[in-house]
């Protein structure tokens, strides 16, 4: 009777350390189940804090593509202004030009090339 006395004492105590080892062991997993799921709530922050940031500098860019577009257009129509004022300009110059110094000097010409036809023909039926 000692003899299955002190198996099942040993037993006894192999099923407590086998319990204690257990336990043990499934708080390093709980351990190690905490921190892998602390570590993918780290990742996923870190990944919605990028996103949150990409989706900031997208939008940014946006807006800096909005104005410069917005800039160039206004500089495209004060060029255009000036183009149109310029050559405004230039065609009045030159109609005062034709008007003022062409036409009359042709006048003149025409004139003068007109009395000489009219003295060549009064010559001739003379």
């Amino acid at each position: 009777m000692v003899l299955i006395d002190e198996r099942f004492d040993e037993n006894e105590k192999n099923l407590e350390l086998l319990e204690q080892k257990t336990a043990n062991n499934f708080k390093i997993a709980e351990k190690a189940l905490l921190a892998h799921r602390d570590f993918l709530n780290q990742i996923d922050a870190r990944l919605t804090v990028e996103e949150m940031v990409a989706a900031q500098a997208q939008k940014s860019f946006e807006e800096r593509v909005v104005t410069q577009f917005d800039i160039l257009e206004s500089e495209i129509d004060l060029q255009s202004e000036r183009l149109q004022t310029d050559f405004k300009k230039k065609l009045d110059n030159y109609q005062k030009y034709f008007e003022e110094d062409i036409v009359p000097s042709h006048l003149v010409k025409l004139e003068e090339q007109l009395k000489n036809l009219q003295s060549n023909v009064g010559e001739e039926n003379d």
